[in-house]
């Protein structure tokens, strides 16, 4: 595997800090979007969890509300619209609000979060390339 190190060595680049302004990937694509409309404004090769790291605020402060799941979504696809990154925020977001909403007892946050986790693991995960096949199959028939 290549690394951003050994690619930088090899190129006989220096290994010192970018010196001036720098964007991450995400932003980057982010203000194309915008500028271009294109919407949901996130990219959908970004495979980081900048989506959820704009979720966190959010999650934060309406925690309890019923509402957070609704919109987790929609605030990482700003950042990112690739399936797995979205799903994993959706997640993540879960848990989040689970151990604000609990506090310190972490028993009760793990015994929350196993009963509603299993469903929205379930339904957030993206589709294997068996499930498609299976669901085309069932279409045809």
């Amino acid at each position: 595997m290549l690394t951003f190190t050994k690619f930088r060595r090899a190129k006989g680049l220096d290994l010192t800090p970018i010196n001036g302004k720098w964007l991450s990937g995400s932003l980057i694509e982010f203000i194309q979007n915008y500028k271009m409309k294109n919407f949901p404004f996130g990219g959908n090769h970004i495979k980081e969890t900048d989506g959820f790291c704009a979720a966190m605020p959010y999650v934060a402060l309406n925690s309890g509300n019923g509402e957070v799941h609704l919109k987790v979504p929609e605030i990482v696809k700003t950042l990112s619209t690739w399936p797995t990154s979205v799903s994993h925020g959706r997640v993540a977001a879960k848990i989040l609000e689970k151990f604000i909403l609990c506090g310190k007892d972490t028993r009760n946050v793990y015994k929350n979060l196993l009963s509603s986790l299993t469903s929205c693991v379930i339904s957030c995960r993206p589709r294997t390339c068996a499930e498609r096949n299976e669901g085309n199959r069932k279409r045809i028939s």
